[in-house]
């Protein structure tokens, strides 16, 4: 044999080898995507509740719909203490800034009341601000 046809069936083992390579790197990619999408199918049937079970009772035990309507109700004076400001400030506050915290309702989930997002803002903030 001449080293010509040795240069050719050297580089032709080589074409092979890179295009057998290249076909197993395509079926592992395949079979990887496969797993994948079945892993992703099993991990999304195992999800049961789209809202923990305390964010449910919000209602029942939470800050703006029990513990503001409260204060407000039975003592003016904690609720000052609490958010810093008269309910009369506080409500005309929210009535200026209630359609940008208002969100549309979804059949999925509840949006938190503007009331409550407020509330949270303001209770958070410094108190030198608010003077």
């Amino acid at each position: 044999m001449s080293t010509m046809e040795d240069a050719e069936r050297l580089r032709r083992t080589y074409l092979l080898t890179i295009a057998q390579h290249e076909v197993n790197v395509f079926q592992l990619n395949i079979a990887q995507h496969v797993r994948g999408r079945r892993r992703w199918r099993r991990g999304q049937r195992k999800r049961q509740f789209w809202t923990r079970a305390w964010i449910l009772r919000r209602r029942q035990f939470g800050l703006c719909d029990q513990l503001m309507v409260e204060l407000r109700r039975e003592d003016p004076k904690s609720f000052r203490n609490f958010m810093r400001m008269p309910p009369e400030m506080f409500d005309e506050i929210l009535e200026l800034v209630r359609g940008r915290l208002t969100k549309q309702h979804k059949w999925f989930r509840e949006p938190l009341e503007p009331g409550l997002k407020l509330a949270s803002v303001i209770w958070r903030l410094d108190p030198s601000l608010l003077t």
